[in-house]
Parts: structure tokens; sequence; C-alpha cells
């Protein structure tokens, strides 16, 4: 032991014990997005929000991209990207399709699109492993009506 500036420091001080490792997310976001219960997606966000980075499935994907091909409510939408706003930018496994690409495919609402858009606007121009971007998603899988047969 040693004296110093005025203090008795102990010179085998040891370092002060790590912080525990915070709780791996879980897949409970997923089954209820999964299900579509979005009332407890959106309370489960908010509770949870680790759970949102949660990816799973053969795939790898998130509660967000699963969410995009169940048409949520943008509230639902909105709540998971609240709990983790990176998952707007992580491609599935497959194609390296973002939630954007799958939005946009299955033609989710304009208020979804947006909110999809709004944290990171550069997805809407990113590529699919086939080259395709949203708008190219959004011009393929829309509903097709008589003058499409002109085109």
């Amino acid at each position: 032991m040693s004296w110093y500036d005025g203090f008795f420091v102990n010179k085998k001080e040891k370092t002060p014990p790590a912080p525990p490792e915070p709780d791996p997310p879980s897949g409970d976001l997923w089954d209820l997005v999964l299900d579509m219960n979005w009332q407890r997606v959106i309370e489960h966000a908010k509770e949870h929000p680790r759970d949102a980075e949660w990816q799973g499935g053969h795939w790898h994907e998130t509660p967000l991209y699963l969410a995009c091909q169940h048409s949520p409510p943008v509230e639902a939408i909105q709540a998971i990207i609240r709990a983790y706003p990176d998952a707007v930018m992580i491609p599935s496994r497959a194609n390296h399709d973002l939630p954007l690409h799958i939005a946009c495919r299955y033609q989710l609402a304009e208020e979804v699109l947006e909110e999809l858009v709004r944290s990171f606007p550069a997805t809407t121009v990113k590529q699919t492993r086939w080259g395709r971007t949203p708008v190219m998603a959004l011009w393929e899988f829309r509903p097709k009506g008589p003058l499409d047969e002109t085109f």
C-alpha cells in the first residue's frame, strides 16, 4: 500500500467486475408478428426492444422483414423501427431483399412505405441480388388491369 495525493491507495487494486451481458434477443416478437397480433407486437416492441434485433427463420429475417409480408398497420411498423432502427437496412440472407423491397412486393399501404424510407432514404435505391430496386418490385407486383395488356 502507498500514499498517493493524500489518499491511501492499495497497489493491488482489483478491476471492477464486468457488467453482466445483456440477454440475447428472443423470438417472441417474431412469433407475435407471425400471429399478426399487431396490438401485442406494438406493446412487446416497447417492452422488449432487443427482440426486434432477433433474426430467425431459414433466411435469418428480422421481425420487421416478416411484418412487411403480412400487411401490418403502420403503428406496428413504427414500433418495430423505434425498437431497432437498423432493421430497415438488414437484408434477407437469400436474395438480399430489404424490408422495403418486401413491402413494395406486397403492395403495403403508402404510410408503411413512407415509414420504412423515413429513417434511411438510401434504401430506395438498394438492389436485391437480382438487381431489383424497391420501385421495380412495386411495379412488378402491382395489381394488373386491362390497360396492362397494351404494355
